[in-house]
């Protein structure tokens, strides 16, 4: 069997549609599935919204607890032999779903896709109000943790507005991971810092935070894979 797993956070207007294209691409695909979508403490109607899709089954969080929490209990259900994680934003297609599939019965033990030729409009473009934007989107997955060690988030952000083209799904996952850590590895009370500035064309972002860090031995290691 192979599970499709999903999270979902306010996706009122994306969870049927992509819970369809799912149900089309595993039927024609023909071999047995089952679908499992984390509600992630969504303030809006997605939860009503999979109500009566089938089959789906359905974790639902009492509240916030953020994608990667989301995505371990949507993967500790799971039940198949193969198991396919897709954001509920529609950016993964997931009629590639067969590809990674057979790709990964040529023996591998992972698959991952990427976009390639994107076409993105501008609403898919990371506007350079940074601070509403962490304030109102990453911060949401951390409230808890935050306010659970009572640590300070301090944001410096250029002034000068400027745009940043982006996968907006892997730009939140790599800012939410990063300041994950930085709360997980800070002593209750603590501070962490958050950095935007314009530098030579590019976009430089910082988060400092107060925990032991990363030892000189293993720093020329850090960006390996796997490592």
């Amino acid at each position: 069997m192979i599970s499709i797993v999903f999270p979902v956070y306010n996706e009122e207007g994306n969870v049927e549609k992509l819970h369809s294209i799912i149900k089309r691409t595993m039927d024609d695909f023909g071999e047995s599935y089952e679908i499992i979508a984390v509600d992630d403490g969504s303030k809006d109607k997605t939860l009503e919204a999979m109500k009566n899709l089938s089959p789906l089954k359905t974790i639902v969080f009492a509240r916030n607890y953020g994608q990667t929490s989301a995505l371990d209990a949507g993967l500790k259900a799971a039940q198949g032999e193969i198991v396919v994680t897709l954001d509920a934003d529609l950016q993964n297609d997931p009629q590639d779903i067969p590809r990674l599939i057979n790709k990964l019965r040529e023996g591998y033990d992972v698959v991952s896709g990427w976009r390639r030729d994107r076409h993105d409009n501008f609403g898919r473009k990371i506007l350079s109000r940074l601070a509403n934007w962490l304030t109102r989107k990453v911060m949401s997955y951390l409230d808890y943790k935050i306010r659970a060690k009572k640590i300070k988030i301090e944001t410096k952000i250029n002034p000068k507005p400027f745009l940043l083209h982006a996968d907006a799904a892997l730009f939140e996952r790599v800012i939410v991971n990063l300041l994950d850590n930085a709360v997980k590895y800070s002593a209750s009370g603590g501070k962490v810092q958050v950095h935007a500035i314009r530098e030579s064309g590019a976009v430089q972002i910082e988060i400092i935070d107060e925990g032991i860090g990363i030892s000189e031995a293993d720093l020329p290691r850090i960006f390996e894979r796997f490592y």
